[in-house]
């Protein structure tokens, strides 16, 4: 019988749980209702250890994928959570209307600035490295022109840094928000051909961290997401107008 879980290599573990059941969710391996394998079966097969795995597990929980029964265990379900946020920032997204997609900047402003800041005050060595390492992971992807990866570095970087602010539940909040709009940043990317200043916006947010400076983390965080509310607010139009949205010889993939 074939494993229905891989060992975990990449460095950012929590992250890679997660991508890996939803993976299983998407192929049909593992459908509403089933049960998961208990932690400890779990930690084998995936070999990492309770804390990631449990991290991995609450973030599943937070945006719906699935839900604890208290004596029985974990199960898959079709995410439930949040769905008025989900489906209005999909809308918003899809017809371009400005007060949702105004609303959405602003609240990862108000999110996203106050972590760095948080980061940069109090994140572990390891915190730390989990920024660096989603850093190192985005250059790679934009220096290979993959739009894929490119897009899940950036998640794993702006997670990285809520993580490391040490509050779960801004950590719930991000997902919440961020997870929908996996797929836009693909678009976001390939339509902007990787904008020029990713690296150096994301460069600017982890020396500071690094750096252990709050004023100018929360400062490059701002500037950052301004740059990216740009960026959305032209392809949002774009795809209002059902405008032919090629990839411009961007990779999607690994292909």
């Amino acid at each position: 019988m074939s494993r229905l879980f891989e060992v975990v290599t990449d460095s950012d573990i929590p992250s890679a749980i997660v991508k890996q059941i939803k993976v299983l969710m998407r192929e049909g391996r593992l459908a509403p209702g089933d049960q998961l394998p208990g932690e400890r079966q779990l930690m084998v097969e995936l070999n990492v250890g309770r804390s990631s795995l449990r991290e991995a597990l609450q973030a599943l929980q937070a945006t719906g994928f699935v839900r604890v029964v208290p004596g029985k265990g974990t199960f898959v379900q079709e995410p439930q959570t949040h769905p008025n946020l989900m489906e209005s920032m999909m809308w918003a997204w899809n017809n371009g209307d400005a007060k949702v997609l105004s609303e959405l900047f602003q609240v990862r402003v108000l999110l996203e600035v106050e972590a760095a800041g948080l980061a940069a005050e109090g994140a572990d060595a390891q915190a730390v490295a989990a920024i660096r390492s989603a850093f190192e992971q985005l250059v790679a992807a934009v220096n290979r022109r993959d739009v894929e990866k490119m897009a899940d570095a950036d998640v794993k970087f702006h997670r990285a840094i809520v993580v490391a602010a040490r509050n779960n539940l801004m950590v719930t909040l991000l997902d919440s928000i961020s997870i929908p709009l996996r797929d836009h940043r693909v678009l976001a990317f390939r339509l902007s051909g990787g904008h020029p200043q990713t690296i150096p916006n994301h460069e600017a947010i982890l020396e500071a961290i690094e750096a252990r400076d709050p004023k100018a983390a929360r400062e490059a965080m701002k500037r950052h997401l301004d740059a990216s509310e740009t960026v959305f607010w032209d392809i949002a139009r774009l795809r209002s107008r059902d405008a032919d949205l090629s990839n411009d010889g961007w990779r999607t993939g690994n292909q």
